[in-house]
């Protein structure tokens, strides 16, 4: 796009056609969630949900990811970072421009056809890893992603965590989720 926008400047130069000012202008943002899952060890089959809570989940939200209400952007990549080391599972992040129905923690992930108008996409995490022996976390990184969003108010994005594996989570494990973002 910026390049477009040089190339008419100069060309409308040579052509003699004055313009003011031509504006392009995108800001890199980075959107931060932290959630703890409940204090058990039950543990997960591939593709449940990752809540805060088994009876009253809520959604995670992805605050001032654009300069103004009812812009648009990309998601560009993401990371996952969780504080039990041991952890090697794959998980997947919904994103929607608004809120949905949450699903409790270690329950099915069930895909909602109502949602369609407001799916942003999915970001699926590789297998997480860690770095050795005194580590304290485990993470996996996405730089792979170009999901456009159009926010029709306010300046969030809101999400659902879902585990592509099974696994055995830490009683109270923490995941942090971070979102970079180009907004227009």
């Amino acid at each position: 796009m910026k390049k477009i926008l040089l190339t008419l400047s100069f060309l409308f130069a040579l052509a003699g056609i004055g313009i003011s000012q031509i504006s392009l202008r995108a800001d890199n943002l980075t959107s931060t969630v932290e959630i703890t899952r409940p204090a058990n060890t039950t543990s997960y089959t591939a593709l449940d949900a990752i809540a805060s809570s088994s009876t009253a989940p809520t959604n995670l939200i992805f605050t001032s990811i654009t300069r103004s209400g009812g812009l648009s952007g990309y998601i560009t990549s993401a990371i996952i970072v969780t504080d039990q080391n041991s952890c090697t599972s794959r998980f997947r992040l919904h994103v929607f421009t608004s809120t949905v129905t949450a699903i409790n923690d270690n329950a099915a992930y069930t895909y909602s056809y109502a949602n369609n108008s407001i799916r942003v996409g999915t970001i699926t995490f590789d297998a997480c890893s860690t770095e050795g022996s005194g580590s304290t976390a485990a993470y996996s990184v996405n730089t792979t992603i170009r999901l456009p969003f159009k926010i029709p108010s306010g300046s969030s994005l809101y999400g659902l965590l879902e585990t592509v594996d099974s696994f055995t989570p830490a009683s109270g494990q923490k995941f942090f989720i971070q979102l970079n973002i180009d907004s227009n």
